[in-house]
């Protein structure tokens, strides 16, 4: 029994095991993008093949000006609101909680339209399965 009176159900310790195959897959998939990264390294390092340098080249770039350009009036702005977002909140409850109420309902309003208009699952179609057949159940 949890706090206020509401019955809180227990988790079994085997919901948080991970398989030893998911394992493996896992840390092949770590070895081989840094055995790519290394292998891209060292062609770098040897300066022959142009195209893989400017294909590396040429984002980092970009991303240096990027950074150098907008981060800094991104941490201003967002450290301007972070102190200023109390103070505005504390003024215009009213209206923000409003607005939130209405983007919130408009926003499930249309993923309750885009679950409609997605097709079915196959496990539901098929009526041998446990779930295809409680599936027809309910709806007849």
């Amino acid at each position: 029994m949890g706090g206020y009176g509401i019955a809180v159900p227990r988790i079994s310790w085997s919901f948080f095991e991970i398989s030893e195959v998911d394992m493996r897959n896992c840390f092949y998939n770590v070895a081989y993008t840094w055995n790519r990264m290394s292998h891209l390294a060292r062609l770098l390092a040897r300066g022959e093949d142009w195209s893989i340098f400017l294909k590396a080249a040429i984002p980092l770039y970009f991303l240096k000006l990027i950074i150098s350009n907008c981060l800094t009036s991104v941490i201003g702005i967002a450290l301007a609101l972070a102190f200023t977002s109390f103070l505005i909140y504390e003024q215009y409850e009213d209206e923000i909680d409003s607005t939130a109420d209405v983007i919130f309902s408009i926003s499930k309003g249309a993923f309750t339209l885009l679950m409609r208009s997605l097709p079915l699952p196959m496990a539901l179609l098929d009526s041998d399965s446990e779930i295809g057949s409680s599936r027809l159940k309910i709806k007849q």
